[in-house]
């Protein structure tokens, strides 16, 4: 074999690599996550309130924000992500919810999104219609003071959360179906951390408005049963797969 023999054979390795790895390549897809949309069926979302520490808000609505009372109602949600495979890379993440009442004194009021850091339950207690009052828990439901009733509280009443918000929106309740969105750097983060396992997935908790009177919205929960597709809470995602392996020596 001569020099340039060798040089050649050299040279077209990496020219065969590029190409495999290129042609191995995912491209981006778009994960749109939301209850009873094409067959999907993994959310979880409930609320709680503080002036009820016994208190759930399971069933049809969410509530967050402050009442006329002085109560503070604060939602829970969280997505099974199993749908993205291990080693993708999040793009972006955006959570949709869409107000469900349109009350007397309507308002347009920050509302931010922060990640869980513990578990939380969803039993089967449902505060019905129209919910603001919530309903008795049953085993295992979150409520203000325990993130499994019967079984475990939040080491902070209200719930266990990093203070900082992966995301804020001002949401206008001044209007049925209008729809509040979070989205950003922070958010896709959360979503990025939990397909890599840096920290569980127990979703996010919805603070309103808290210091001013009269800021509570209610939004469709992933349990009403007519709403429509869009109005339950929609979690949007776009990501890129993993490109498939390719085993470089199998090329020479």
């Amino acid at each position: 074999m001569t020099l340039q023999t060798i040089s050649a054979g050299f040279v077209a390795v990496p020219v065969v690599l590029a190409l495999a790895l290129g042609s191995a390549t995912a491209s981006a897809e778009v994960l749109v996550l939301e209850e009873g949309v094409a067959s999907y069926a993994g959310t979880e979302d409930t609320s709680i309130f503080s002036e009820s520490t016994n208190t759930n808000g399971g069933g049809p609505h969410l509530f967050s924000g402050r009442t006329a009372g002085a109560a503070n109602r604060r939602a829970l949600l969280r997505y099974d992500l199993s749908a993205i495979p291990a080693g993708s890379t999040i793009v972006s993440a955006q959570l949709e919810l869409t107000v469900s009442l349109q009350p007397t004194v309507p308002r347009t009021d920050p509302f931010t999104l922060h990640r869980l850091t513990g578990g939380w339950g969803e039993g089967i207690a449902s505060s019905g219609e129209p919910g603001g009052s919530g309903a008795p828990p049953a085993a295992g439901d979150a409520t203000w003071v325990s993130s499994f009733h019967g079984t475990s509280t939040w080491s902070t009443p209200g719930g266990d959360f990093i203070a900082t918000p992966s995301a804020t929106a001002n949401v206008s309740s001044a209007a049925l179906n209008n729809k509040g969105t979070w989205t950003g750097t922070a958010l896709t983060q959360d979503v990025q951390d939990w397909i890599d396992g840096t920290h569980a997935n127990h979703g996010w908790i919805l603070v309103g408005n808290e210091s001013v009177l009269q800021t509570a919205i209610r939004f469709y929960s992933s349990e009403h049963t007519t709403a429509t597709a869009g109005q339950r809470p929609r979690l949007t995602i776009d990501y890129t797969p993993p490109p498939a392996g390719v085993d470089a020596w199998s090329l020479y």
